[in-house]
């Protein structure tokens, strides 16, 4: 069957870094380039050797002249993947320890399951933790719909647990260590409200000091997102 070059990958003909499982599942998910073929095209002998040289042009610039990047590969299996109906919560924990096991950058295609159940894009700000101390600070319906699901942290098939914690503490998979602080900028014209303010982070009104003519007072406060 044909397809698109830009559909198939070559993958590399050593399982590095991968367990047996990882590899099963990852050649489930994207269109591997027929090995005769390449093996032809780099070792076989014909009459035309301009046919040969030309075809052999042709592999280089599609890129299937050497094993796909790593990236590339995870782009495709993370297309394939959600590209499909009914994934299990199993499903999206396989793809995410993939990645970790082959230290990949998270793909713009790549979704995970936050704790309510859902599905989530990486845009939504999703932290991986289970640290009690940030969830003891984040609203309950704040954290259930921006926590990592807690499978991913139980059963660790396709990587190892030191993998996985390495690749969600790196900027690769995209998911944050804490919540993201958000600036909101504020100007007030009052002296009463800058105070009203001021008291409702804690400060003592009685270290705030004015200049004897006021006119503006711009504050940057940070929070949580909505």
């Amino acid at each position: 069957m044909l397809y698109p070059a830009n559909q198939v990958v070559r993958l590399p003909e050593k399982q590095q870094k991968l367990t047996a499982k990882a590899w099963e599942f990852l050649t489930s998910l994207v269109v591997v380039v027929e090995p005769e073929w390449i093996d032809y095209l780099e070792n076989g002998e014909q009459v035309n050797s301009q046919d040969l040289e030309n075809a052999r042009q042709l592999l280089r610039e599609i890129e299937l002249d050497r094993a796909s990047d790593t990236d590339k590969i995870i782009s495709n299996a993370c297309q394939n993947l959600f590209s499909r109906e009914d994934l299990s919560i199993e499903d999206h924990v396989h793809i995410a320890h993939l990645m970790a096991a082959l230290d990949a950058n998270a793909p713009e295609e790549f979704l995970c399951i936050s704790r309510d159940g859902k599905q989530r894009n990486l845009s939504e700000h999703i932290i991986a933790t289970q640290d009690p101390a940030i969830e003891e600070l984040l609203p309950k319906s704040w954290k259930e719909a921006h926590l990592l699901h807690d499978a991913y942290f139980e059963q660790y098939r396709l990587c190892t647990r030191e993998q996985w914690q390495n690749w969600i503490s790196s900027d690769k998979s995209g998911f944050l260590p804490f919540v993201p602080l958000k600036p909101k900028q504020m100007l007030y014209y009052d002296r009463s409200k800058v105070l009203t303010f001021l008291k409702s982070r804690g400060c003592d009104d009685g270290n705030v000091y004015f200049y004897a003519q006021l006119q503006a007072v711009e504050v940057t406060d940070f929070g949580f997102p909505e």
